[in-house]
């Protein structure tokens, strides 16, 4: 990642912007026109996004990419209170389907990536 930039706060969510340096470690340039993700600790969900706009990362390059993303603050107090009062160590995984364009046609790639680990507080 980048950088993260605020959106927007609501009591209901917080609208970041992350940028992120997306690389194409293909022989061949990739275009994805949509990403649809949620991210989840402890089996919750705490941030979603939805990116729709079309992306060229041209073959054995990178691109800079500005994704929408909307933190539940409800989820993300919750777990942010347990984890600092019990000092307890959370994953956050990303649960992502994308639609990339590739030189055999379209294809719908599912994927799941650990993104952070918020270690125990000492």
């Amino acid at each position: 990642m980048y950088a993260l930039k605020f959106r927007n706060l609501s009591l209901q969510n917080l609208q970041l912007t992350a940028v992120l340096d997306v690389r194409n470690h293909n022989r061949f340039d990739l275009e994805f026109s949509e990403l649809k993700y949620q991210i989840y600790v402890d089996e919750k969900v705490i941030a979603s996004g939805d990116f729709k706009e079309q992306v060229r990362i041209d073959a054995r390059g990178s691109q800079r990419v500005q994704i929408p993303v909307t933190v539940y603050t409800e989820s993300a107090s919750r777990l942010l209170s347990r984890w600092l009062g019990k000092g307890l160590e959370q994953t956050a995984v990303m649960v992502a389907e994308a639609d990339f364009k590739t030189p055999l046609g379209t294809i719908a790639v599912s994927f799941k990536k650990k993104v952070l680990k918020l270690q125990a507080l000492n």
